[in-house]
């Protein structure tokens, strides 16, 4: 890196700095950690280029089809009818949409919202809502927001691109400088396949990793496992990446996220939590449901394993305000485990 006082220049914005911290960024599919760095981009870099706002158009747009396909084959799948009987071509129209998908024109949007608005539609999205499920979650967002969305003059906010999804794969990197030091964040995918490339990430020079839990996904069912749930494979997946040599010396961050939608699930009586954890026994409330996943995932660190590394803490991926908090507290805990170490 150079000399103790030799400050560099940061490629992306200018900024100068004097040392790097990477940090390698993991977690399961849909667990909130590309979410987290983009977050990161907004608080620390320059605006999106016009590139990469046309690349989050182009997302946010298959999310809006994705979606609206997935309801229309639920709307099937479940043998129910659309109110009215054009909204029925609708729902097949979209439930048989391909890869080619139409221009979101404000004539494509008037037909996705008459389909949206039809009773029997909303009483189905109503019913698929009530998982906090984050597909449906942004789904809703994006419907909110079509018309203008669809409109000829649109360009994706902060906010469209926070709720935007796209399966993340291989490495990502986000770099950006705070208090003369060069942050690099190294998002890896989530999916089982992408998984088996993490230790390529913990190399020589990493100086943390944060590890994101969905918290609200404790009854959600595993895609590739069956009979598990999506918080199984993350314990699973904690608990097997705490067996890596690589991470003896390096601190870890547990970040248990989408404590918005865990609030939202929990409701009204914390019965949906004490279903799948009959033995929870702490208050009926998010902060109580909190205390219990982080005391089950302190728990699965294996004997031996330098517990006082890892810091766990609540976030919400979607909230600037406490994801800086939540990046302050932790670079602080890097710079002077960095610092002591010279």
């Amino acid at each position: 890196m150079g000399g103790k006082n030799t400050k560099k220049k940061d490629a992306s914005g200018g900024a100068k700095w004097k040392r790097e911290m990477k940090v390698v960024v993991l977690g399961i599919a849909a667990s909130g950690k590309s979410t987290f760095t983009r977050q990161m981009r907004l608080l620390h870099q320059a605006a999106w280029t016009q590139q990469e706002l046309d690349s989050y158009y182009a997302i946010i747009c298959a999310n809006i089809y994705d979606g609206m396909k997935e309801v229309c084959a639920t709307l099937k799948a479940q043998d129910m009818e659309c109110a009215l009987q054009e909204n029925a071509k609708r729902a097949r129209y979209y439930r048989e949409l391909g890869t080619q998908q139409p221009q979101l024109d404000a004539t494509e949007a008037k037909r996705l919202n008459a389909l949206w608005q039809d009773d029997t539609v909303k009483s189905l999205v109503k019913t698929m809502s009530a998982t906090c499920d984050v597909h449906m979650f942004n789904l809703n967002f994006f419907m909110s927001r079509l018309d203008y969305i669809a409109a000829d003059n649109y360009v994706p906010s902060d906010l469209d691109i926070l709720h935007s999804r796209q399966r993340s794969t291989g490495a990502t990197e986000t770099s950006f400088v705070k208090d003369n030091t060069r942050w690099t964040l190294i998002d890896m995918g989530g999916q089982k396949p992408e998984r088996a490339k993490w230790d390529r990430a913990l190399v020589e020079g990493i100086k943390a990793v944060f590890f994101f839990v969905s918290t609200e996904e404790f009854d959600v069912e595993a895609s590739e496992e069956k009979g598990k749930s999506k918080l199984d494979i993350a314990l699973e997946t904690w608990k097997y990446l705490l067996t890596n040599s690589k991470l003896d010396n390096i601190l870890i961050f547990l970040l248990l996220n989408k404590i918005d939608l865990l609030e939202m699930k929990l409701q009204p009586d914390c019965s949906k939590f004490t279903k799948v954890f009959p033995d929870f026994a702490g208050d009926k409330t998010k902060e109580g449901a909190l205390g219990y996943l982080k005391s089950m995932f302190m728990k699965a660190v294996p004997d031996g394993f330098k517990s006082n590394l890892i810091t766990c803490t609540p976030v919400c991926a979607l909230d600037g305000n406490l994801v800086e908090k939540v990046f302050s507290d932790a670079k602080a805990q890097v710079l002077n485990r960095a610092l002591s170490s010279l």
